[in-house]
């Protein structure tokens, strides 16, 4: 009689086992890395503000406040940045601007992290540059943005995504309305 319960415990844990190990192995063998807005969010938001200095240091610019919105229809990320502006002693802390920038994505293989591809400054709204004129706002954002999709992820995948990636190839990084589809080839 006790040994019924103890086979029935034996069996239900061995099954549970076989479970959690198809579940690991289907999730290693699958065609996709999925990353959330609020993934993305997160790391987004570890990473600034970051400050930018121009004109030898005359000018910097601290870029805050980071809003993600994933643009589906035109397959590329809109993030929205508030801006401070430090010029002849101001304070870069206070937002003192807004500018907003749209861009697509590739993969990094040498930092496991996606990456800016071709962003574009959409609008830019910063009272407080309004004496270099709008070409010279814009230039600057322009500039800091070349830097950023050149030297900074906008995600760094975790390590378990990371195993996933590795010897894999990219065929596609779609941006969906729930988040970010990385499809994954056979192959490099």
């Amino acid at each position: 009689m006790h040994r019924r319960p103890a086979y029935r415990l034996a069996i239900a844990a061995l099954l549970s086992l076989a479970l959690v190990a198809c579940t690991s192995v289907g999730d290693l063998l699958s065609n996709r890395v999925t990353v959330s807005p609020e993934q993305l969010q997160s790391q987004l938001d570890r990473r600034f503000p970051r400050d930018y200095r121009k004109l030898g240091g005359m000018v910097s610019v601290r870029v805050m406040h980071p809003r993600l919105h994933l643009q589906p229809e035109r397959h590329r990320l809109l993030l929205d940045f508030d801006a401070g502006v430090a010029a002849f002693g101001s304070d870069p802390a206070t937002p003192r601007g807004h500018f907003t920038v749209s861009s697509g994505l590739r993969f990094d293989p040498a930092a496991m992290a996606l990456m800016l591809d071709a962003p574009a400054v959409e609008r830019a709204d910063v009272p407080a540059l309004a004496g270099f004129g709008q070409g010279a706002i814009e230039s600057l954002l322009n500039q800091w943005l070349l830097d950023e999709a050149r030297n900074e992820p906008v995600y760094r995948f975790s390590t378990t995504d990371q195993d996933k990636l590795r010897g894999r190839s990219i065929r596609g990084i779609a941006v969906t309305a729930s988040g970010l589809q990385v499809q994954l080839g056979n192959g490099q």
